[in-house]
């Protein structure tokens, strides 16, 4: 065999595995298997504490989850009415494992409401973003129950 034979057969092989590689993180990891969260809530109803609230009061969120493997998530917090107002991103590394229970769900979240925040309904929406390999980032969207904000 001569050399320039071996190389081709080594570069043959070197794209054959990068797109098995490829193809398994960007398609299985995460979504088939190892899937890095699972949630018990109904993700688009999470509870809050209260249903009124005043503009500056703390706002707890209700949720239950298992973290199955260890990877740096994301949290995006926004405030939606008709003006969405935007919260800091935070990030969370959380130990795997589970928080809360289907029937008792635990308290995970404390906001604050913004001090100068009009009367209205409002609800929470939140994005959270699970970087599970080099190339896939799993995102979910959650919201909570609508509450309403008098002072």
């Amino acid at each position: 065999m001569r050399l320039s034979e071996i190389i081709l057969r080594i570069n043959i092989a070197i794209i054959m595995f990068g797109t098995v590689l490829f193809g398994y993180w960007y398609y299985i990891d995460g979504t088939l298997i190892r899937v890095p969260l699972i949630t018990y809530n109904d993700p688009m109803n999470l509870q809050v504490e209260n249903e009124v609230y005043e503009s500056g009061e703390a706002l707890r969120v209700y949720v239950n989850y298992c973290k199955t493997r260890p990877a740096p998530v994301t949290v995006n917090w926004t405030l939606v009415d008709t003006i969405v107002r935007f919260y800091p991103s935070e990030p969370f590394e959380g130990a795997v494992g589970c928080v809360g229970t289907a029937e008792d769900p635990s308290l995970q979240y404390i906001l604050r409401l913004p001090p100068d925040l009009p009367d209205g309904t409002y609800y929470l929406q939140t994005t959270t973003r699970i970087h599970i390999n080099p190339i896939k980032d799993i995102i979910n969207e959650y919201k909570t129950e609508t509450f309403t904000v008098k002072n």
